[in-house]
């Protein structure tokens, strides 16, 4: 995954189709390891932009898992990605609990 995916993803510029398709064989092993206790969830992210994420794109994502545009264990994998990207700055510490109440844990 990039994360200038995931920015056009919450921006509206990439079609929710399109980003899922990049991401499915990532996801896939993402969920098929969340389920098992104790694995370790790889999150492959190319990070190919600095993103400033801020409180409309937590709103944003918070949006696409709520409505299910995309489903829980995707916005898991992004919210992990977000939080684990070096180039991912957040407008503000609050924004920290607000995605970690995003990625699934499932043991």
């Amino acid at each position: 995954m990039h994360l200038s995916s995931i920015q056009k993803l919450i921006h509206n510029e990439i079609g929710i189709a399109d980003f899922k398709k990049e991401i499915a064989d990532e996801v896939k092993c993402y969920e098929k390891l969340s389920k098992q206790k104790g694995a370790t969830n790889p999150i492959f992210l190319k990070e190919d932009v600095e993103y400033l994420f801020t409180e409309d794109d937590i709103a944003a994502l918070e949006t696409l898992i709520g409505t299910n545009k995309i489903n829980e264990y995707e916005g898991s994998y992004i919210a992990d990605a977000i939080l684990l990207s070096s180039q991912t700055d957040l407008i503000n510490e609050t924004l920290i609990d607000r995605i970690e109440k995003l990625v699934v844990e499932e043991w």
